[in-house]
Order: C-alpha cells, then sequence, then structure tokens
C-alpha cells in the first residue's frame, strides 16, 4: 500500500466520493468517520481552533483502501496530532478496507505517520479495544488519560424484536410494562419519528436546553458539549444525517409535549445511540429506557447487526446491552521528545494517584480511630 498525505483543504474536498466509496464498501463504521462528520469537524471547529489538516490516505490496486483523518496543531513544546472531530464524545478510528493484510496496512499507516507527520504526540480521543487502530499504536509509549466501557447490544442474537423481548427475564418485561402503563396513566403517550425541517429544528433545540441544564446541574467540566461551536456542529452534521435517512430521532410526548427525545446515528450495520435527552420531571418513568426499546425496534427492522449506547455505564443502557467494550482517552509519543512528555505525564498522575492513596488512608484510619475513642 501506498501513502500520502493530504494538508490542504481543496485536496480534502477532493477525497470526498473516494471517502463515501470506502464507507459504502464497510459494515462496521461508526457514523464520525464519514465524510460528513470530516467536514463539518473541519469547517466549524478544527479550523476555528488553528489546526491543520494531516489526512493520511493509503492506496492499492488503484482505490484508496485506508483513510486516517488527522490534524495537527502546536501544544506547548511539542507537536501533537489528534482525530479530526469536534473532540467531544465520538470514536477515533482510521476507515480501512478488510482482508488478510488489514493490520499490516493498519501498522503501515502507523509508521508513515511517525515519520511523515512530524508530530512528536498522538492524541487517540475514545479509541475502542476492538479499533483497527487499537493494537497498531499498542506498543508505542503512551500515557491513559481516562478509561470507561461503552455498552452495546448485538442484534445478531435473534432474528427479531420480538424474539429479544421474549429472551428476557419476567420481571423485565413485567416492569418495562409498568413504566409504559404509569405514563399513560397521566396523559396521552406518543412515540414519533422526526421527519421534517420544522420537528429536527424543535426537537434539537429542546435537547440542547436539556443537556445545558445537566451540565449546570453537574457542574460538569464538559462545557464543550454546550458551547456554540459544538451545537452548530451537531445542527449541521444532523440536519445532513437527517436528508439522508441516517438519522434516527425520536420523540417521546406527554400530551403533545416532548418529555424525551433520542438521536441514533446509522453507518453501515451499525446504529449508534448518539444523543438522549429527557425532562428531569419525569425521570422515574424512565424516559430513556422506553425510547431505548424504539430504537431496537427500527434497527431490527433496518436489518442493523449492532445497536451502540457509546460511552457511559448508565442504568438504563444495560436493560438492552448485550456486553460492553473498553474506551479509553489516550495520548501516544511519536518521538523521543514526545516520549518525555509521556513520561513526565506518568510519573506526574503516579504521584497524584499516590498522594491521594495517602488521603484516603489517613481518612480511613482517623474514622477507625475515632471510633475506638468514642468505644472508650
Amino acid at each position: 500500500m501506498e501513502f500520502d498525505v493530504v494538508t490542504q483543504a481543496d485536496e480534502f474536498y477532493a477525497l470526498e466520493a473516494d471517502w463515501r466509496s470506502l464507507c459504502d464498501r464497510l459494515d462496521q463504521i461508526r457514523f464520525s468517520q464519514t465524510f460528513d462528520w470530516a467536514r463539518h469537524s473541519w469547517e466549524l471547529v478544527a479550523k476555528q481552533q488553528g489546526y491543520s489538516l494531516s489526512v493520511v490516505i493509503g492506496k492499492a490496486d488503484g482505490r484508496i483502501q485506508l483513510i486516517w483523518p488527522l490534524v495537527t496543531k502546536r501544544f506547548l513544546l511539542w507537536r501533537q496530532a489528534r482525530w479530526l472531530g469536534p473532540q467531544a464524545s465520538e470514536y477515533t478510528d482510521l476507515l480501512v478496507e478488510g482482508g488478510p493484510d488489514r493490520s499490516q496496512a493498519v501498522a503501515a499507516a502507523v509508521d508513515f505517520a511517525k515519520s511523515h507527520l512530524g508530530v512528536d504526540l498522538l492524541l487517540g480521543e475514545w479509541v475502542r479495544r476492538d479499533a483497527a487502530i487499537s493494537q497498531a499504536v499498542g506498543m508505542l509509549p503512551h500515557s491513559v488519560i481516562i478509561r470507561t466501557a461503552a455498552p452495546f447490544m448485538n442484534l445478531t442474537r435473534w432474528e427479531s424484536w420480538e424474539d429479544y423481548y421474549a429472551s428476557l427475564k419476567s420481571h423485565y418485561r413485567s416492569d418495562h410494562k409498568r413504566l409504559w402503563r404509569r405514563l399513560s396513566e397521566i396523559d396521552t403517550v406518543s412515540l414519533d419519528t422526526v421527519r421534517t425541517n420544522d420537528d429536527f429544528e424543535e426537537t434539537l433545540a429542546w435537547m440542547f436546553v436539556q443537556k445545558e441544564a445537566w451540565v449546570d446541574r453537574t457542574q460538569t467540566k464538559s462545557s464543550f458539549v454546550v458551547s456554540e461551536a459544538y451545537q452548530n456542529f451537531l445542527h449541521a452534521v444532523l440536519k445532513d444525517a437527517l436528508a439522508a435517512d441516517q438519522l434516527q430521532m425520536t420523540v417521546l410526548r406527554l400530551g403533545g409535549k416532548i418529555i424525551g427525545a433520542q438521536m441514533a446515528l446509522l453507518a453501515g450495520k451499525c446504529v449508534e445511540c448518539f444523543f438522549v435527552a429527557y425532562d428531569r420531571e419525569y425521570r422515574k418513568y424512565g424516559p430513556g429506557r422506553l425510547l431505548g426499546e424504539e430504537v431496537i425496534k427500527r434497527s431490527y427492522a433496518l436489518g442493523m447487526e449492532v445497536c451502540d449506547y457509546r460511552l457511559g455505564k448508565e442504568t438504563y443502557k444495560y436493560t438492552w446491552a448485550t456486553g460492553e467494550v473498553d474506551v479509553g482517552k489516550y495520548l501516544w509519543a511519536c518521538s523521543l521528545w514526545g516520549q518525555v512528555y509521556v513520561a513526565w505525564r506518568n510519573t506526574k498522575w503516579r504521584r497524584v494517584g499516590l498522594q491521594n492513596l495517602r488521603k484516603r488512608l489517613s481518612s480511613s484510619f482517623s474514622r477507625r480511630t475515632d471510633k475506638v475513642a468514642e468505644a472508650n
């Protein structure tokens, strides 16, 4: 396979047809690997933040068989590469055609990037353990930023929604019916699919309001997910997905009022449950769980193989999930200078970890001492 790197915007846009063709040839991809996602990421996020394009492409047999969308930027004294994306909660991987030489092609792409991009560090945000890139970079010096799990449902284990639902334990089915019944006792319940631009705009605006309220309530540090830049990005990419029939936006209404909504993105044979929001007033009725039922039904109707619930271990996801995969943020060293930073970072966080452990042990010892003193 022969490699090249695309650094100019016009060359990047010229990849569209080959990019779409490669996506069409693959089953197990995510929407965050599509050209539309990359284009909007570049125009609305990365370009505005001062990044430069560094898209690695691999050609064999007269066509593009590998695309690794990267952007680069200086970070303190180091030059860093990261995936082209909004840098929020999307998976990061490269696109590569299947076959017996797939692993060798990915390894060769990593070697090419190390020698041709002139970077010291590679940041991978939310890399799945089963990602194509995972094994190829596994031997590089690295620092683990954070790890979590992503639950998913393997739809191929059952022929239909009815078969799957019948396989659930009786108390699950009873509890699920009870949620529907209790909600319908309040007012008329409906599940609607968003099909028009007006409904799309109304639902997305409502979901943004709920997400902003969640950030305020939890005081989360992930302020970027409610930033104007990210909301503009989501609006653009989701509108394109709606037009291309790659967006499933389901709305749960009570008496005509929206109390929950979920967006699922379609790519290959995978349904990605990308964004869910609900009115906190109705959380005891399990709106996320009720919306999840509709997503699974439609996934079977579309002949999908995987329903991916993405990052996080929320309870409602495990109502339907059949398994989970490890996901993490990693920082890999691509040069000796990069190894210096990774080593420093690992030493720093080991020290912080030891300090936190010392505090917990000290606190535990103090509590036990207090109990002994009280007993005496």
